[in-house]
């Protein structure tokens, strides 16, 4: 609704909003006047009130487009209209096409250019109005004399009570930024016009000269391309200096195991550049050893990670869960981590924990495991 500002002799009020209940025209103000009986001279915000009267005729033009392009089955289900944006709820069977949607602002557009003159018939029999073609809001109830907004007799005429614009010309522009699903059966289109537009094109251009300056070219689509293919062929590469570190850390936990009795132990630190990596080295020395547990205080990033693995053998043998060994661990990263009984992780904050990590990691596994 309407803003402004109501005032008497001595004191100005803000009106935040107005609203129609029961024919009666209803002012929310910020603070009530002391004496409500008291003249009041109104003052409408004059910019809003046009904003909200161009989107509103909009959703008019939006509508009869919606008609001719997609199909007479197009029916008004809800809108929203404000200062910034309007919002139009119709009927359709499925998802609008991106070319139906250009066609429909290209026409929009094209009545916007045209600056149809606003002619507004008031007290029009319903019988009289129907005959004209006007169109009528689903569910919406009407009285024996109703008001018909019309913008141009061969393209859109409707039953409406609302605030619009004097022609056309005023919307400027019209520009659709969404288009969605609000409910089976239901389309939304969200767009903008006048001022919002004027600023999101400017926006617009503004970013694409940034792109262009960064890119160097002018030919924005063509060095994007560029881009991706060159990052496509570095990601190749480095994906292979990746598996050659990965192989090369392998063979050094490989080096580190120590052997007590049965078992084999790997308790170590190390830099790698992902937990998946760090797991999938794990699991492929896992299926090298009978009998193993592995405790493994990584640096991933610059922040601490816990891997801990252990052989079913040892699981069912000595009744340990990964789980419960990585929860007394994480405490010195100050983290916390989970898993399964056979391979939990954890990660934290404190990276100098790490240390604390291995030698309480190595009391652990020789207290579990029964070895001096």
């Amino acid at each position: 609704g309407d803003t402004g500002i109501l005032k008497n002799k001595n004191k100005s009020y803000n009106v935040i909003n107005t609203l129609k209940e029961n024919d009666l025209s209803m002012h929310i103000l910020e603070k009530l006047p002391e004496n409500l009986k008291d003249n009041f001279f109104a003052s409408v915000n004059r910019e809003k009130r046009f904003l909200i009267s161009n989107n509103h005729s909009a959703t008019h033009l939006l509508h009869s487009a919606l008609r001719k392009i997609i199909g007479n089955h197009v029916v008004q289900k809800g809108s929203l209209v404000n200062e910034k944006i309007l919002r139009f709820d119709f009927s359709h069977f499925s998802k609008t096409t991106s070319k139906e949607l250009r066609k429909v602002e290209h026409l929009v557009n094209k009545k916007i250019r045209e600056n149809i003159i606003l002619e507004i018939k008031e007290n029009v029999s319903l019988t009289k109005a129907k005959r004209m073609g006007a169109i009528s809001l689903f569910g919406e109830k009407y009285g024996e004399k109703v008001r018909v907004v019309i913008f141009d007799n061969n393209y859109s005429i409707e039953l409406c009570g609302g605030t619009h614009t004097k022609s056309t010309g005023n919307i400027g522009m019209f520009k659709i930024i969404s288009e969605s699903s609000v409910s089976s059966g239901v389309r939304r289109i969200e767009a903008i016009t006048s001022y919002e537009l004027e600023k999101k094109m400017i926006d617009s251009f503004d970013q694409i000269n940034e792109i262009k300056k960064l890119l160097k070219s002018d030919n924005i689509s063509k060095s994007i391309k560029s881009l991706i293919s060159e990052n496509k062929l570095l990601f190749k590469s480095n994906l292979k200096l990746l598996e050659e570190e990965n192989k090369k850390l392998k063979r050094f936990f490989v080096e580190k195991i120590i052997k007590k009795k049965k078992y084999n132990i790997l308790i170590s630190t190390c830099k790698i550049n992902s937990m998946d990596s760090l797991k999938k080295i794990s699991y492929e020395i896992k299926n090298q050893f009978d009998n193993l547990i592995v405790i493994i205080a990584a640096e991933i990033s610059n922040i601490p990670y816990i891997l801990v693995m252990i052989s079913n053998e040892i699981i069912d043998s000595k009744k340990v869960d990964a789980r419960d060994i990585v929860l007394e661990l994480s405490k010195y990263i100050e983290g916390y981590g989970g898993g399964q009984s056979f391979l939990s992780t954890a990660g934290g904050k404190n990276l100098s924990g790490l240390n604390s990590v291995i030698k309480k990691g190595k009391l652990l596994v020789f207290k579990i495991l029964d070895l001096k």
